[in-house]
């Protein structure tokens, strides 16, 4: 409300007030104004009176919570809305706001447990969505791409369900959205042929889009499927020409494959890339080993070492290669 607006509200509530000092919804109010003015301290005085007056009002509760937050008073937040769960243990918006805070406090385990409680309490898509997200950061893959397995299948089921037959655009985008999700938790729980299942859904949407060709490549060769692998890096390879990622998912295709002097080559057009570089020799040198050039081989291990000598990479080839130059102060 504008400024002139807000004087006279608050001029109003305020002899509201004057005949009736226990009217919560007037002290609400008041919160209301003065958090539109950036009074934050006053505004939580106000809805603090008014979750006094009634305690049970969840409204109040979290208009209380959200000006403690503005005041960077988040753990008095915490605090307050445990105490309240305490006396509503079955309050969904309690507990979901409560995960909110620990959530972005980086306390992703008590989020979990907290958004696991809300759920079998009102499993909805958002409180899905939250802890879906919240397994992601704690490490939980299968259980996020379950979560995001359901949440893509509810959302289309339930826009195929209205009455018009065809998703809208920003629909097929929360769609895609859905899917890319479950497509990265997949990977990431080694689950390759549905990850692959899932990108090959969204190189049919975006058949342009280098970056889902590169990873359903990816998704193919976790799964031995290094042929599919092969073709996947050659198209993202047409669609973006130097692509290096795609480069090196080519190199792994064939290493995979057996053919591995075409893998030396593809490896070798990319050991000067800054970023896989010292994969690329990594590869060079698994190559030779195959090949029983070992001499070759251990020339691309310190190639790799060069390239990359403070990476986990190089440390690994120091240790497994032993050697003889590797800094003796290395951790």
């Amino acid at each position: 409300m504008a400024s002139g607006r807000r004087s006279k509200a608050l001029e109003q509530f305020d002899l509201v007030l004057k005949s009736d000092k226990k009217l919560a919804e007037a002290w609400y109010w008041l919160g209301v104004v003065a958090e539109q003015n950036r009074d934050y301290d006053r505004a939580c005085e106000h809805y603090l009176m008014a979750s006094l007056l009634e305690p049970r009002d969840v409204d109040y509760i979290l208009a209380v919570v959200d000006a403690l937050v503005a005041r960077n008073k988040t753990s008095k937040a915490v605090k307050l809305l445990n105490e309240k769960i305490k006396i509503m243990p079955h309050n969904v918006s309690l507990k979901v706001a409560t995960a909110d805070l620990l959530t972005r406090e980086g306390d992703t385990k008590g989020a979990i447990r907290l958004y696991e409680r809300a759920a079998l309490l009102a499993n909805t898509s958002d409180i899905a969505e939250s802890l879906g997200y919240c397994y992601i950061l704690d490490g939980q893959w299968n259980r996020a791409a379950e979560i995001f397995e359901r949440l893509l299948a509810e959302y289309e089921e339930n826009a195929t369900s209205q009455q018009h037959s065809k998703m809208t655009s920003q629909e097929n985008q929360r769609r895609k959205s859905l899917l890319r999700m479950l497509a990265i938790c997949n990977m990431s729980a080694k689950r390759y042929d549905r990850a692959a299942s899932c990108y090959s859904k969204l190189t049919v949407e975006e058949r342009d889009n280098a970056e889902f060709w590169l990873q359903m490549g990816q998704a193919a060769l976790g799964s031995g499927a290094s042929n599919r692998a092969f073709m996947c890096a050659q198209k993202a390879l047409r669609l973006r020409p130097g692509y290096t990622d795609a480069v090196v998912l080519l190199g792994c295709a064939q290493y995979a494959s057996g053919d591995y002097l075409r893998a030396i080559e593809s490896f070798n057009s990319i050991g000067t890339d800054a970023r896989n570089g010292g994969f690329s020799w990594l590869m060079i040198g698994r190559c030779y080993e195959q090949l029983g050039a070992i001499t070759q081989a251990q020339q691309a291990y310190e190639m790799a070492i060069e390239m990359n000598p403070d990476s986990e990479l190089g440390d690994f080839l120091a240790r497994s290669r032993g050697l003889d130059d590797w800094p003796t102060d290395w951790p």
